[in-house]
């Protein structure tokens, strides 16, 4: 059977994680082309024998159609402009989350896509984990009897934070979105998901308390390699990050070369060599937001930077719970079901997995494939379907700011009211 082509609009952390299910599937994907504004970028891709690289996306969506589906990776405030391009020429669309930083472009693109007559997905790739499809199903047997109340928590993790949320692409919500947009929104689709119901209203608490000037040690610096007294004691310290550890990959953003000698010269002045309590970052690093759904579930979400990385899960039934654990990069996943009437647990283990998600990358990956080639065009996170997660975390954020109880259906409405 003839390989499925994909494209790429953008390569960076999320372009490469389809890249490598690319280098992983080599016998039922091919990379027909790319576009990315880093010349560095495009010619990495052509160490791997891809020719059509392009410096932007225009250019790339002036050519023919020259793949079966096109994956939209560019930066969260170029999401809308591609896909419109992208729908005009007929493209399979795969679409990085958030849709947009506007809630009116969100509602936009969900309104175009109820007419497309092709693939357009959203990539919320916790739908695609092993993890997540089983305690749906297990919940949709009827197994824990009727679902009452979803906990579910995002452990960040604190190097993550610091290096998206602090120094990184992400640290301000006027430049690019409210975290609980560009990270949560993940968490909100699952939660919506799994409940299987729209959310009536919502409240949210959270702050940025740690990664700010006041708890900076005595005579820190603004970067870390002009002389931080605390350079031993700081597990943020920007060398241990990007030049010492050799398990994580941090390193990546700053430097095509690993050499630490590389990495150590890529720092200087790099807003990856800032001291954390010294940035220009807004965004939260701790939240809370408390849910209730039109089937009168009551859920509670728990998003933190302090913790070692991961996702956890729990929903509640009248006969029984269901708990899902996924560690840091998708390590450490299991299932447990206890049963009331029973008294016991069963634990459902699953391997370790290749991709930052819990599998969800190269699940999503797998489902696109199949549906190309069995010549589907609706799939499990449509456009249409995902804006009301969306919506859930504009909602979330509009509730923290302002302190107020916020019913979804109504500040969605303001949306399309002044859309008008």
């Amino acid at each position: 059977m003839d390989r499925v082509k994909i494209a790429l609009l953008g390569v960076g952390s999320r372009g490469l994680a389809y890249g490598l299910y690319y280098l992983h599937n080599m016998d039922k994907v091919e990379v027909a082309g790319v576009a990315d504004p880093d010349e560095n970028k495009l010619n990495f891709c052509r160490q791997y024998g891809i020719t059509n690289c392009y410096t932007s996306w225009e250019d790339f969506l002036e050519e023919d159609v020259m793949a079966d589906v096109l994956i939209i990776c560019t930066p969260d405030y170029m999401h809308v402009e591609p896909a419109k391009r992208a729908i005009q020429k007929g493209y399979n669309i795969i679409i990085e989350k958030p849709l947009s930083p506007k809630p009116e472009e969100c509602i936009e693109l969900g309104e175009i896509a109820k007419d497309y007559n092709k693939i357009f997905l959203v990539a919320h790739v916790l739908r695609y984990t092993a993890m997540y499809q089983t305690m749906k199903r297990i919940l949709d047997e009827g197994k824990i009897g009727e679902l009452v109340t979803v906990e579910h928590s995002e452990y960040v993790e604190r190097i993550h934070q610091s290096h998206s949320f602090v120094r990184g692409n992400w640290r301000r919500s006027d430049e690019t979105a409210p975290m609980i947009l560009t990270k949560s929104c993940h968490d909100m689709d699952i939660i919506a998901w799994l409940v299987g119901d729209r959310c009536r209203s919502l409240s949210s608490y959270g702050s940025l308390s740690y990664f700010k000037e006041s708890h900076a040690p005595e005579g820190a610096p603004a970067y870390c390699l002009d002389g931080c007294p605390a350079a031993e004691t700081c597990p943020y310290y920007s060398v241990k990050v990007y030049v010492e550890d050799e398990e994580m990959d941090w390193w990546r953003t700053i430097s095509q070369d690993e050499s630490k000698e590389a990495r150590l010269k890529a720092l200087e002045g790099s807003p990856y060599g800032r001291c954390v309590f010294h940035c220009d970052n807004d965004v939260v690093d701790h939240q809370v937001v408390n849910m209730e759904f039109d089937n009168d579930v009551t859920a509670v979400f728990t998003m933190t930077a302090f913790s070692k990385g991961g996702r956890h899960t729990k929903l509640m039934g009248t006969h029984g719970e269901i708990e899902g654990t996924m560690g840091w990069n998708g390590s450490e996943q299991y299932v447990k079901v206890f049963n009331f009437l029973t008294g016991k647990e069963e634990r459902i283990e699953f391997s370790a997995t290749d991709d930052a998600h819990g599998g969800g990358d190269f699940g999503l990956m797998d489902t696109v494939v199949d549906m190309i080639r069995n010549q589907k065009i609706k799939g499990e996170t449509s456009v249409e379907d995902s804006v009301h997660s969306h919506m859930m975390a504009f909602a979330a954020e509009e509730a923290r700011v302002k302190g107020e109880t916020v019913a979804v259906s109504d500040f969605e409405a303001r949306i399309k009211n002044a859309m008008e």
